[in-house]
């Protein structure tokens, strides 16, 4: 993880929104292990971090086979962050997993990528240059359309709870503005690395996972989100 090939900006990138993730969600499971909402978010936490950790060891190796291992998993643990992205929204919104029906129609999207991770359709090879892993272009809009539409589809859901509800308006449409800042900016910084290799430019989509934290304890804090209660100095600290 650390060596001299890792930007400085990449530790700033990726400990801050690990350590928060990993605390608020952990704290969170902790205090209501009921709450299914709270677990599918300890999942997004968890998958975050190992795509936050797989990322730090490709910068830091100059190994062929280490990069080529861990790029194509970290493709497949970036889509699983939007996947459970969309359980947490519709868990939050709506209290119960999605019905049968949406559960079947997502695992027949969801299986061709996974098969095609560990062949040519995902990685070709390696830059030897750069030490970057050289992408098909099928697994990268395959990949990237999934991570689009499972944002639209969270945003959509939260868009009809919030037109239909007016006791919760408040608390969701704080909550929209948290998730979305988080996948909007996480698709879109590994967006940008992948169409112009400017993979330094992608750090900065981590940044949307803190934001989304702090808008979480804003919510457990105002409106007992969770079923927890906490105090503001708490959550300040």
């Amino acid at each position: 993880i650390y060596s001299s090939n890792v930007p400085n900006l990449l530790y700033y990138s990726h400990f801050p929104a690990i350590i928060v993730s990993l605390i608020l969600s952990f704290l969170i499971f902790l205090k209501n292990k009921k709450s299914l909402a709270g677990k599918l978010l300890l999942g997004v936490s968890i998958t975050f971090s190992v795509w936050g950790v797989f990322d730090l060891i490709l910068w830091a190796t100059n190994r062929t086979d280490i990069t080529m291992f861990f790029w194509s998993l970290q493709i497949l643990f970036e889509s699983f962050v939007f996947i459970l992205s969309f359980y947490l929204v519709y868990t939050y919104i709506k209290t119960k997993l999605p019905p049968f029906g949406v559960n079947l129609i997502i695992f027949l999207i969801i299986t061709p990528f996974i098969l095609l991770t560990s062949t040519n359709y995902n990685l070709m090879g390696v830059d030897l240059n750069n030490c970057y892993a050289i992408e098909n272009s099928i697994i990268i809009y395959y990949s990237y359309t999934l991570e689009i539409l499972f944002t639209i589809l969270s945003m959509v859901i939260i868009a009809f709870a919030y037109k239909n509800t007016l006791e919760r308006r408040r608390e969701i449409i704080i909550f929209l503005i948290g998730i979305s800042l988080f996948l909007l900016a996480f698709s879109f910084g590994n967006i940008i690395g992948s169409f112009t290799e400017d993979w330094i430019v992608a750090q900065y989509g981590l940044f949307g996972m803190p934001i989304f934290i702090g808008f979480l304890a804003y919510l457990i804090v105002r409106f007992h989100t969770f079923n927890i209660k906490l105090f503001a100095t708490q959550a300040l600290v």
